[in-house]
């Protein structure tokens, strides 16, 4: 498992938990501190580029910035 964390926006964690329940196997979260909006995603090793490809599209729609 790779594991990443990222900030994103207290209204659309629901959705980007569906989004990555709706594909299966690509990876789940955790939130790690609600107030802040910063989540631990773990994805699993072999869809990389796939979690990728789906971050930057979700991307254009709302805010969601890797922390390094």
């Amino acid at each position: 498992m790779i594991k990443r964390y990222y900030y994103i926006n207290k209204k659309n964690i629901c959705f980007l938990r569906f989004l990555l329940e709706a594909y299966e196997g690509i990876a789940i979260f955790e939130t790690i501190d609600a107030k802040k909006s910063i989540i631990l995603v773990y994805i699993a090793c072999g869809v990389l580029n796939e979690f990728d490809m789906l971050i930057n599209e979700l991307k254009k729609d709302f805010a969601v910035y890797e922390l390094v």
